[in-house]
């Protein structure tokens, strides 16, 4: 794919320089692993274009995050595990959490647009803890935990699908470099999903998506996520697993870690964290917007998941999670 201005067209995208001193200040490096900062996990994403000249690869790394690159121009090879795959224009690679990868380049020049972001960032309740099973449930976390096998680590786009997703893309870039707050984190999540959702049309419509890992918990798992703020028993989704109660409990536990009540309530709270930044919303009414109907009994449980009470929390206090068992 020659890249043409009009592609860039009405987006403003920063020069190599830019994004990679936004890199460095986002990401830090350490043992040959990247993370997000600590003061960016909030936000949790990266997004850049990028140009590359006599650059002959990226040694071999690990990152905690989830990457998705797409090449525009240039060719290589990419390494992924144990296994390589071609790279040339239109190449798009899924990378999981601390999946070793390295690239070597064989064109004098290479162009590529890169995404790196947390799970939570599509998703409330996930993080990179969650196992790969779980993160495997959902549509648009799937594809980052497929074996790294034959095509199934990325796709090979081409004509209008390249044009479709690299617009899309470039959508991100934009938000992502506006100097103005005002609702950017907002508008970043919801261009990361519809970003997500174009390339899930698009690998639908080249071949089918494999068996994922648990699909007996997915219709469950999703029941809990869109409908959390209303279950008042968890036995109630169990029916849509179509398994006995005791193998619906088995196989939950096994692939999330925890008890269906536990992940609730995790997923309440994380829920909950997200309207004490975001909302003016007063506890007493976020209680009742999460699910819960006892305000002190969600004060304990708030405080015991995340180290500090609710109010502590909306006005900068810790972050730091853990799971209630």
């Amino acid at each position: 794919m020659k890249i043409s201005p009009r592609l860039f067209y009405p987006y403003q995208i920063p020069v190599a320089a830019e994004a990679k001193k936004r890199w460095s200040q986002i990401i830090i490096e350490k043992d040959k692993v990247y993370t997000f900062s600590r003061q960016d996990q909030d936000l949790g994403i990266y997004a850049c274009y990028a140009r590359y000249e006599q650059l002959p690869g990226l040694p071999l790394h690990f990152h905690r995050f989830f990457e998705i690159t797409l090449l525009l121009s240039g060719a290589g090879t990419n390494f992924i595990g144990k296994w390589e795959y071609p790279m040339r224009a239109g190449s798009l690679f899924f990378i999981n959490h601390l999946e070793e990868h390295r690239e070597v380049i064989t064109s004098p020049t290479v162009e590529k647009l890169i995404l790196a972001f947390l799970p939570q960032v599509i998703e409330s309740g996930l993080t990179l803890e969650t196992s790969s099973a779980l993160l495997g449930s959902f549509l648009l976390s799937e594809p980052f935990c497929r074996d790294a096998l034959a095509s199934f680590k990325g796709y090979l786009l081409s004509g209008a699908a390249l044009q479709r997703v690299s617009r899309s893309w470039l959508q991100l870039i934009h938000t992502f470099y506006q100097k103005s707050d005002r609702y950017k984190s907002f508008l970043i999540k919801n261009h990361l999903i519809s970003l997500l959702s174009v390339i899930l049309e698009e690998s639908i419509l080249r071949s089918p998506l494999p068996k994922r890992t648990s699909d007996t918990l997915t219709p469950c798992i999703n029941y809990l996520h869109t409908h959390y703020m209303m279950i008042k028993d968890i036995n109630d989704i169990i029916p849509l697993s179509m398994i006995s109660r005791g193998h619906f409990y088995k196989l939950f536990k096994k692939n999330t870690g925890m008890h269906p009540s536990q992940y609730l309530n995790n997923l309440r709270v994380q829920k909950a964290k997200e309207l004490l930044r975001k909302t003016t919303l007063s506890v007493k009414n976020i209680t009742r917007e999460v699910g819960f109907a006892n305000e002190s009994y969600f004060h304990r449980l708030f405080k015991s998941i995340t180290g500090t009470s609710p109010v502590q929390y909306r006005y900068g206090g810790s972050t730091e999670a853990k799971i209630v068992q």
